[in-house]
């Protein structure tokens, strides 16, 4: 079933990256289309499990902030002569970073729907 909700957050989450990385300056657009598209999916899987997000204990609320703004600062390593693609290159990491989480989420969603038995197996019982 299509969740139109989660699917518009994500259109406009990678909308607002594409735009922002177009009006920045960012001369490939090909690179400007692939940032908006992951962060499309993050907006989408996040959207999607905002029912996990919202009663996750503190721990992993914390652990998701740490990873999300800790993984582009290991992932862009300050030797590497990036000039003007740093930021950028940074934004990308986090959005796969916000993009894994949630489709872990969505994993783990999914694996406790199948382990639920169903009503006709216990009636059958």
């Amino acid at each position: 079933m299509v969740e139109l909700k989660s699917l518009a957050v994500g259109s406009l989450v990678g909308a607002a990256i594409f735009g922002l990385g177009y009006v920045d300056g960012i001369e490939s657009l090909q690179f400007v289309g692939v940032l908006g598209l992951v962060w499309a999916i993050a907006g989408w899987s996040l959207a999607r499990n905002h029912r996990v997000w919202r009663e996750a204990d503190t721990l992993p609320s914390l652990l998701f902030i740490l990873l999300a703004v800790g993984v582009p600062q290991f992932g862009t390593p300050s030797a590497l002569p990036l000039g003007d693609f740093r930021a950028p290159i940074m934004l990308l990491a986090m959005g796969i970073a916000v993009a894994g989480m949630g489709l872990g989420m969505e994993m783990n969603n999914s694996e406790s729907i199948e382990e639920e038995p169903t009503t006709a197996a216990m009636s059958a019982d």
